[in-house]
């Protein structure tokens, strides 16, 4: 599958979901969301459908987004359809973190449910380290749930010996007037004595 200037077309991204449990400035606005109505949002039969005839066409890495992907019920399922599918060799993930650590069932947590169900990538938005500028930007107070769930991820990577310890990048959005020189700071984050992770500093321009 080729594009109209002739490039190849190998990397979908999937939405599953419009909503999210963070209410970030950049995104979204404070006040209620309107959300789309159930039946306005693809199921995942007709999801995995629409993966299949773009990996017949040629797409080989999916990437499953949202909103937050993760508040989708029953998004691990879908996951552990997605490697048999012909033609996919790289399903990956993107979200906000907060829901990574918590469990799905006993001993088991999202971030070990999503790489036993296939996910081999998974993007981790950080707007900031500091607990009260990430409530300022996201309208939540659910920092602590991500550095948790980075560390979960982490864990994860480690015990599956796929990605060296240390090894593992997260991308931190840095916004305009709220993050500033705190971001400079934010190049290497310590979750404990063995575990560093180098991150990815994107400036976001916000308002």
């Amino acid at each position: 599958m080729e594009d109209r200037f002739g490039h190849s077309i190998s990397y979908l991204r999937v939405s599953i979901t419009d909503r999210c449990n963070e209410r970030c400035t950049y995104c979204m606005p404070q006040e209620l969301q309107e959300w789309l109505p159930r039946e306005g949002i693809l199921t995942f039969e007709e999801t995995l459908r629409l993966i299949r005839v773009a990996a017949a066409l040629g797409v080989s890495k999916i990437r499953i987004t949202g909103g937050e992907p993760l508040t989708r019920r029953g998004v691990v399922d879908l996951i552990r359809q997605l490697p048999k599918i012909p033609g996919l060799d790289d399903i990956g993930l993107s979200t906000n973190g907060t829901l990574l650590a918590r469990p799905v069932e006993p001993n088991l947590t999202m971030a070990a449910a999503l790489r036993g169900a296939g996910v081999r990538s998974i993007n981790i938005s950080l707007d900031t380290l500091d607990p009260d500028a990430y409530s300022q930007i996201t309208g939540r107070d659910l920092h602590a749930q991500v550095l948790d769930g980075i560390e979960g991820q982490v864990a994860v990577e480690a015990l599956d010996h796929r990605v060296p310890v240390g090894d593992e990048q997260q991308s931190v959005a840095v916004g305009r007037g709220l993050g500033g020189r705190r971001g400079a700071g934010e190049a290497g984050l310590v979750l404990d004595d063995d575990v560093a992770l180098p991150h990815l500093l994107q400036l976001v321009r916000v308002g």
